[in-house]
């Protein structure tokens, strides 16, 4: 399981918190050193999403919907290749006929996420570029922040999402980034999006370890 980080009125989390370049990350509970990728796909209901899951063959565990959003965590994704992780979005996207969203922390280093729309990919974000593309280490992050609060703001306000996103994005290993946790520039986002109480930093590696509650339905 992650470990939580709620952090606790230390005299170092005073310190910490008393720096501008984080004092706004800290107040996200997000978990550390975390591992996790997920989809979210938005429209179908959750009887639909398990059908969806059945008939591609996958693994996986499934969140009961709220507000139109359905948390899907498959197994194959947590392997963290983005390959597999993208394929399994752009195929639940197409069979299911909406949007889906798939996001990946990375040991809370890096945050990525691939937007698809009926199975096509419109936009996609990489948090730290440089560390997949050695060639170009100034590369771009991407991501839009209309085209996610369209297809996933409730409503969202875009202007947050693209601070959100882009701010600080420099990859080093120091205190110069507003988030120095992967989780919490993804609690951030979510918060920018407006999203309802879904369990958006849940991994199917995670779920497994842990005794699951009634939303989760398992799937193949």
């Amino acid at each position: 399981m992650p470990i939580c980080a709620t952090f606790p009125e230390t005299p170092l989390f005073v310190h910490l918190a008393g720096i501008p370049s984080i004092s706004r990350a800290v107040r996200y509970d997000v978990d550390v050193g975390s591992f996790y990728a997920n989809v979210t796909v938005r429209g179908p209901v959750v009887d639909q999403v398990v059908a969806a899951v059945q008939e591609l063959g996958y693994h996986a565990l499934v969140a009961t919907t709220v507000k139109d959003l359905t948390v899907i965590c498959e197994e194959q994704s947590d392997t963290q290749d983005k390959s597999v992780w993208q394929r399994v979005a752009s195929r639940l996207s197409e069979k299911l006929s909406c949007d889906a969203l798939a996001v990946m922390n990375r040991d809370d280093d890096i945050l990525l996420y691939a937007l698809y729309r009926s199975g096509r990919l419109a936009d996609e974000y990489n948090s730290c570029p440089a560390y997949w593309n050695e060639a170009d280490p100034n590369g771009e992050a991407g991501g839009n922040p209309s085209a996610l609060c369209k297809a996933f703001g409730m409503p969202g306000d875009p202007t947050e999402v693209d601070r959100v996103l882009h701010t600080a994005i420099t990859c080093k290993d120091d205190d110069s980034d507003d988030f120095v946790f992967a989780g919490e520039r993804h609690a951030a986002l979510i918060s920018a999006l407006g999203w309802p109480d879904v369990p958006y930093q849940q991994g199917f590696d995670y779920l497994t370890k842990q005794r699951l509650d009634s939303q989760w339905r398992v799937v193949g």
